[in-house]
């Protein structure tokens, strides 16, 4: 069996064992952060589970060998996979309410900028991931996993035969974005699904999954990608220099998605917020910081992804700025952020060492606070009130020194 580097050595060990012992049955839980290739190994799995040639096709060669060649050396039932056509594969994520499934006419193609854009149809989201695995979607309206999804799409395809393939493929990405309480559907069916299907139910935060789904699948958990392994796939699916591919992945914390977001323009309006925040607490500017509050809240409440990654990234400058306060800050080997050193060196004389650990732990529970629904300005407001004190202490301390 020929399972494709994804990235995840731990996992991917697990699942050759699996396959060697022909276990890969059931219900499985892939869990971990976004953007480090959850469904891009569930669909690799449906691959090696349906291959024509008993599992001896290459695993897709996105990062190696091109396209012609991955056609020449694959079965028909692999390539439709790698392309996410085949008929018994059933990609199901979140999406607005109402969104289409295919546009009238013929489905426009995918020009340079389908990263950054709203898609038309699910369709071109589908054509997107086949691109770009990592590819997620960005609406401007709350999205989700609806009802009638559930009961009119996915339990009809799991209790039919397959079409043509020896086992059917269903992934339920995100699954933790399913309406409240219609988990309860899926219950009988991840406890006993055919033996003809591979259910897998993919999450980046499974605390939010009822706990009598996360009991009824075979559960692995997806690690932050190291930098390494990144950098040159970052080069060939962006189309950009390595020393921009190594910035993007350090910036990422092992997220293939944050790093491509940051390549295309979405990521460097969200650092330089980020820098604007704690420059702006290391200047107790208050009336600044609770504006800045305002429109962060308010102007991306319909992009919720982005909130975030702006506090991933105020604990990656605090995080950076305590090396450069403890004197780590010499080597910039050490810095995510090394293009940005004289800024970093202004910040470390705002903040002494525990304020800064104290900002990355407030930030850090923001975050949790946040994807638990919580009223978003108001703990924005809430940590960046609580980042000058932390500066006001610090400069209480030195005064009181001097």
């Amino acid at each position: 069996m020929h399972l494709g580097d994804l990235g995840q050595p731990r996992v991917q060990g697990i699942l050759r064992d699996m396959f060697a012992r022909h276990r890969v049955s059931g219900s499985f839980l892939f869990d971990g952060p976004d953007g480090v290739g959850k469904s891009a190994l569930a669909v690799e799995l449906g691959r090696l589970l349906n291959c024509e040639r008993e599992g001896s096709c290459q695993p897709r060669g996105l990062f190696h060998d091109p396209p012609r060649k991955q056609e020449e050396d694959a079965c028909s039932s692999c390539r439709r996979f790698r392309s996410l056509q085949h008929p018994d594969l059933h990609l199901v994520f979140p999406v607005p309410s109402g969104f289409r499934e295919a546009a009238s006419g013929a489905e426009p193609k995918l020009d340079a900028d389908f990263r950054q854009r709203e898609p038309r149809t699910i369709v071109e989201v589908l054509r997107g991931k086949a691109v770009d695995p990592y590819h997620k979607p960005m609406f401007e309206r709350p999205v989700g996993i609806q009802a009638e999804v559930l009961r009119e799409v996915v339990l009809p395809v799991v209790h039919r035969r397959p079409v043509e393939a020896r086992t059917k493929v269903v992934i339920l990405a995100e699954a933790d974005q399913m309406a409240f309480g219609i988990g309860n559907l899926l219950l009988k069916t991840l406890e006993e699904p055919p033996a003809d299907c591979l259910l897998v139910v993919t999450s980046s935060v499974p605390e939010r999954l009822l706990p009598t789904i996360r009991s009824r699948c075979q559960r692995l958990t997806f690690a932050p990608l190291p930098v390494e392994w990144m950098v040159p796939r970052l080069e060939i699916l962006h189309g950009v220099s390595t020393t921009d591919a190594r910035l993007a992945a350090s910036l990422a914390q092992g997220s293939m998605l944050t790093a491509g977001r940051h390549l295309s323009g979405v990521f460097d309006e969200v650092r330089e917020r980020a820098f604007a925040i704690m420059q702006s607490a290391a200047e107790c500017d208050v009336f600044e910081l609770l504006q800045l509050a305002t429109t962060t809240a308010r102007g991306w409440s319909k992009q919720r992804q982005l909130l975030p990654l702006l506090l991933q990234l105020l604990v990656l400058i605090a995080r950076d700025t305590l090396l450069v306060v403890e004197g780590v800050g010499a080597d910039e080997t050490t810095l995510v952020h090394q293009d940005r050193i004289g800024e970093l060196q202004q910040l470390a004389q705002a903040f002494g060492p525990d304020g800064l650990r104290r900002i990355i732990h407030a930030a850090e529970q923001s975050e949790r606070q946040i994807a638990g629904y919580v009223h978003t300005e108001l703990t924005l407001s809430t940590l960046f009130l609580s980042m000058t004190r932390e500066s006001d202490r610090a400069r209480a301390m030195m005064a009181g020194e001097a």
